[in-house]
């Protein structure tokens, strides 16, 4: 329950207090592995599942589609296949009953020492990272590291694994022969879905299973601890592979044998930060990856505090049932997250985790008229959530979620169209609190590229206009994204309000709107662009506009009746090819916060500096409707510290 406390002096009006609103964030850019997954996570019970095994799982690198788990006696590969479903298939009667989830497949491959001393090995977990993951509840937030160690494989001999930091995939392995050790007893075994085993020109060795790409085994580099390098190769047998000196080395000093294995080698979209939101204390929030879809926060000062999984392991939540990118939102008061799933053909589940990154008990009922999501927000008076998605067999747009108990309140904008399908991509919200949303669907072509602004009753539409563009592609909107990301996904972030307009960004369009009837003001094409290549658009109280682009936010500014092209905000020589796929801006600090293909980022919005916010119904304080109607008490107290001649009644909150 939320806990309140008020001081309380008499007084001719009501100020709420608020410190945020001076408050200077530091900037930051985090590149590549944004979601923290390139390490080693602690197993607390949360991979128990994942693989029938007489083996405990220890550790798991879990990066996406690159999954191995670590056990006492060696590894096991999971390689996951996304099989390939044709486009018309996605809106096809059928779609409804086809289990989506039957699209990808797993394959597994295990490595285990041969001969080792397995009940001798001591098993040591070092290079603790900052940052944890969660998966549910809090029993199993769970640490991660940079490089694990087993002592004591065979006599004399060690093995430690590794994450190459200048590597996006793979692991590094080192067998460490001490004094008395003989290299010859080092021998691994494959097994599991292995097709066959070769060994190539370049020496190195090839793992194949049922996936297209092979294990890889990279020629090793040998050499001794007083750095004189020894001639090392792999044999293979059978199997088996095994290691050869050739020649003769210093027995009496330590030999090190240093591989590289690569188990995947296209990993890169699961550094994709599709969106990007935040709260008032300064944290940063990303949603994204592959796989499974993450949540990840930061500090403001951009330290990784932890990253949720995507999974919930207590009921077996799953952010991607299905293999489509949904959506997400932060509560910008309490710091509590919901995530949507893109689609799940028995009715889309919204979960809420809490400040921690822990499932709170919060989940919505699935309804078989409401499967997909692909963007959300938080009413900020009443805490309600907005969902914006669609329905296979249903003219719903739309629901919205109480904070307190999670049911579903299903909307649509357009009751006398019964057509089904009507599916929102993109939504923006004036401080006034007025909504208006971008349809995209291909099986309800009255409706597909359309804007609406909905009526204040959240049930119908105050007018519906052709944003004369033809862009919108049901299902596919995040495929022409460039840079790291591809994935299936309604979502396109593509909308902006202030107090004077509503704007269009696709990318390459870029429009004015008229907010009072929908007709278009303006437009231009930025030169050198295509739609649906990249996303998101911002727009501050003067009209000065930050648009995703490539290695840089693109600055425009509107006069009322044209696009003025101002300089752009450049991202830095280290993301001069990063794609941005979406900005939010926090107008009381001038904060951008933006995310896209590798990388995450607060910067400042140049040019709003000398623009004076207006005075929205929810700015960075609390309203006070929305605390109220969030079922707290209240206590009144009076500090005598204050100046009574100042007849100001200041609130002071706590929300938990």
């Amino acid at each position: 329950m939320a806990r309140f406390v008020f001081v309380l002096f008499f007084s001719l009006f009501l100020f709420i207090g608020d410190a945020q609103n001076n408050k200077k964030f530091d900037k930051f850019q985090i590149p590549k592995d944004i979601f923290g997954t390139r390490n080693f996570i602690e197993n607390k019970g949360q991979f128990d599942k994942r693989f029938k095994s007489n083996e405990k799982i220890m550790f798991a690198l879990d990066n996406g589609f690159e999954k191995i788990y670590f056990s006492q006696a060696g590894l096991t590969y999971e390689l996951n296949v996304t099989l390939p479903r044709k486009k018309e298939e996605s809106e096809s009667s059928e779609f409804e009953k086809k289990n989506l989830s039957e699209t990808q497949k797993a394959f597994f491959v295990q490595m285990n020492w041969v001969d080792a001393q397995l009940n001798k090995i001591e098993v040591i977990a070092s290079e603790k990272q900052s940052h944890y993951f969660t998966y549910g509840d809090d029993e199993l937030n769970s640490y991660a590291f940079k490089k694990i160690t087993y002592k004591n494989v065979y006599p004399f001999i060690d093995i430690e694994y590794t994450i190459p930091e200048e590597k996006y995939s793979g692991i590094k392995y080192t067998i460490i022969v001490n004094p008395g050790g003989d290299i010859k007893q080092v021998k691994f075994l494959y097994t599991g879905d292995v097709k066959k085993i070769k060994k190539d020109r370049n020496g190195e060795l090839q793992v194949f299973s049922y996936v297209k790409e092979p294990i890889i085994e990279h020629k090793p580099f040998s050499y001794t601890d007083d750095f004189k390098e020894v001639d090392c190769f792999y044999c293979l047998n059978n199997d088996t592979l095994e290691f050869e000196i050739k020649g003769n080395y210093n027995k009496q000093k330590k030999l090190i044998i240093d591989p590289w294995i690569t188990s995947v080698t296209n990993l890169n979209s699961n550094y994709t930060a599709y969106d990007v939101d935040f709260d008032y204390s300064g944290n940063t929030y990303i949603y994204g990856g592959d796989g499974t879809y993450k949540v990840a926060k930061y500090s403001s000062t951009g330290s990784l505090i932890w990253t949720f999984s995507g999974l919930i392991t207590s009921n077996n939540w799953n952010s991607a049932p299905n293999p489509y990118v949904g959506n997400f939102c932060a509560d910008k008061y309490s710091g509590r997250i919901f995530i949507g799933q893109g689609v799940n053909t028995t009715g889309t589940q919204i979960v809420r985790i809490n400040s921690a990154g822990n499932y709170d008990s919060f989940i919505s009922t699935p309804t078989s008229n409401y499967q997909e999501v692909w963007d959300m927000s938080i009413n900020c008076t009443s805490g309600d959530v907005f969902t914006l998605g669609g329905g296979h067999n249903s003219n719903l747009s739309a629901a919205t979620i109480s904070n307190l108990n999670m049911n579903l309140s299903f909307a649509t904008f357009q009751p006398l169209n019964l057509d089904p399908r009507q599916d929102v991509s993109s939504h923006c919200i004036d401080d006034n609190g007025n909504i208006f949303v971008i349809y995209s669907t291909i099986a309800n072509l009255s409706l597909n590229d359309k804007i609406c602004r909905v009526n204040s009753t959240f049930n119908g539409n105050v007018w519906t206009q052709p944003s004369t563009f033809s862009v919108m592609a049901e299902a596919s909107n995040k495929l022409n994204y460039i840079g790291y990301a591809s994935a299936n996904s309604n979502g396109l972030n593509c909308l902006a309000v202030n107090s004077s307009y509503l704007f269009y960004y696709d990318g390459s369009n870029l429009a004015a709107y008229s907010k009072a009837n929908g007709s278009k003001i303006t437009s231009i094409v930025l030169a050198g662009t295509n739609p649906n290549e990249k996303g998101g658009i911002a727009v501050d109280d003067c009209n000065n506009l930050y648009l995703g682009g490539v290695g840089q936010i693109l600055n425009y500014h509107f006069s009322g009746a044209s696009f003025i092209s101002l300089n752009p905000i450049l991202l830095g020589s280290t993301y001069t090819s990063s794609v941005i796929f979406d900005i939010k801006l926090l107008k009381s600090t001038n904060t951008l916060y933006v995310c896209g293909s590798g990388f995450v980022s607060n910067l400042s919005a140049s040019n709003s500096n000398s623009c004076s916010a207006t005075n929205p119904i929810c700015n960075n304080s609390y309203p006070v409707n929305y605390l109220l109607c969030g079922g707290g008490s209240a206590t009144l107290t009076p500090n005598n510290s204050l100046n009574l001649s100042h007849q100001i009644l200041l609130l002071h909150i706590q929300h938990t």
